[in-house]
């Protein structure tokens, strides 16, 4: 009771003035303003032509700042606190904290967790056996996700600051298509890509599906077929359509390449170029995004065993591609350009000894049923180019030109997260339907190497017109350093002698 008076509401009041005046004295009477939280990489800026005005009136968009290419991340770039991204990720393009909330499931990212990038595909058949992409084969395959061009693509990407849609009551429809709906990374296509697009939209944008077989093309002149405008959106396979763009099968040198990971660095490297050139020869046209080829290492389909080079001899074998053709030629077998939905008729009567190509599409396309051996691999770790006639392209608003890069960023994201679990399933369920594997002995993967310095690699150089070109030089500049070969002033190739 002796102490009530302290209780009173004017003491109180003169005691919380009191305090107020003694902690503005002891801060120098001045307000600190909170450190706030680390600003996210610059993004770097979509690209985006010029449109073309559509009949419907468009919404003009909100016109935004264009922000600044986004450099190789450096110790140097925007600090990100090492509790949120580890040693080593510093300016990083996204924060932890954005992964953590896209973890385990898809979609989800890598800023120096792999286990946020453990979880479900978006159906069962495109994971492990389980469904699902495991730690243990993502620390098998951590290269994929430590690369700058993985950087490239969570800046393009924009996960943290997505473009806002301005346009309101159009509708585009766009048909893609690719060459056959049993390859996993069109299914992923169709799994993530076209419903993230339609929803982003509000609807406005509805992207069908086709295939080569379906639409009865080959796939060989899309290049002509995309610029003028007989395809909105469509694949470009390297192998298909180097008749009219040899560079592109700077892709696919055959036997170079003995590793996964130097063959995914390399296709970093170039990919600029080969996008450029593309564009080019299709008029214009825009390489939106890209479909990452993979658990699609090549494997010879036979109903004989191959297990030495003589075994090759004379073997009518089924070719996608000029420099696959030159491979089997120095192999001593027969090339015969076959489309890929012809193959299993053509296995099964006889017209080819041997049908190529990755193992999980030959799964899809149940080879098994009409082979029973498998060899190789020939590695591959490679891209195809979705690609959109140019005044398709330009006829979008530049929102809607945002929000499809940034999709296709976003479906590459998902299909490199679900990469390590192709690439390590794929021979095992054509095992269990039967199928026998004749692993390539050291003999035939050093004449497989041998093939490619001695003829798949000249003969490319000619092809491009010379060793003086533009690509033979891109070779020697961005290929040279990872390989250890290089083309000769005679156009020839050889090993790089330290």
């Amino acid at each position: 009771m002796a102490y009530r008076w302290l209780l009173s509401p004017k003491w109180l009041v003169l005691v919380s003035l009191l305090v107020a005046l003694v902690i503005a004295a002891a801060c120098g009477g001045e307000e600190k303003t909170p450190t706030s939280a680390p600003t996210p990489a610059t993004r770097v800026p979509v690209a985006t032509p010029t449109p073309v005005p559509l009949a419907t009136a468009t919404p003009a968009p909100v016109a935004t700042p264009t922000p600044a290419p986004i450099a190789t991340p450096t110790l140097a770039a925007t600090p990100v606190p090492q509790a949120i991204v580890p040693a080593g990720l510093a300016g990083w393009p996204i924060s932890q904290t954005t992964a953590t909330k896209l973890a385990g499931k898809p979609g989800a990212v890598y800023a120096g967790k792999l286990e946020d990038l453990v979880g479900p595909a978006t159906r069962k058949e495109l994971g492990d056996e389980q469904g699902n992409v495991s730690l243990d084969s993502l620390r098998r395959h951590s290269w994929i996700f430590e690369a700058p061009y993985y950087q490239s693509l969570l800046s393009k990407a924009r996960l943290e600051n997505p473009t806002p849609l301005v346009t309101r009551g159009q509708k585009f429809k766009i048909q893609w298509v690719i060459v056959n709906r049993a390859i996993q990374w069109w299914k992923l296509g169709e799994d993530y890509f076209i419903p993230n697009v339609l929803k982003r939209t509000e609807g406005q944008v509805e992207i069908t599906l086709s295939s080569y077989p379906e639409l009865g093309i080959s796939g060989t002149d899309n290049l002509r077929l995309v610029a003028d405008g007989t395809l909105a959106f469509s694949t470009i396979y390297g192998g298909f359509v180097a008749g009219d763009l040899p560079v592109l099968e700077l892709q696919y040198l055959w036997g170079l390449f003995t590793d996964d990971k130097t063959f995914y660095l390399a296709t970093n490297a170039v990919q600029d170029d080969l996008d450029r050139a593309i564009s080019e020869k299709a008029g214009g046209a825009k390489v939106v995004f890209h479909s990452w080829a993979t658990g699609v290492s090549q494997f010879f389909f036979t109903k004989k065993p191959i297990r030495t080079p003589d075994d090759f001899k004379g073997m009518k074998t089924r070719s996608h591609g000029t420099a696959l053709s030159d491979w089997i030629i120095g192999m001593g077998a027969v090339p015969q350009f076959v489309a890929f939905a012809e193959t299993y008729t053509a296995l099964e009567r006889g017209i080819l000894d041997a049908g190529v190509t990755g193992a999980d599409p030959a799964y899809g396309q149940r080879w098994y049923e009409v082979t029973k051996y498998m060899a190789g691999p020939l590695v591959t770790f490679t891209t195809i180019s979705e690609t959109m006639n140019k005044k398709v392209w330009e006829s979008l608003p530049p929102d809607i030109q945002a929000i499809l890069i940034e999709e296709g960023a976003k479906f590459e994201l998902e299909n490199l997260r679900l990469s390590p679990a192709w690439n390590e399933t794929a021979v095992p369920k054509l095992l269990a339907k039967g199928m026998t594997l004749n692993e390539f002995s050291p003999e035939m993967v050093q004449r497989s190497y041998d093939v490619s310095l001695n003829r798949v690699i000249p003969q490319w150089v000619k092809r491009v017109g010379g060793p003086d070109t533009e690509w033979a030089r891109i070779f020697n500049e961005k290929i040279s350093p990872l390989v250890g070969v290089k083309i000769n002033p005679d156009g020839t190739a050889g090993k790089i002698i330290k």
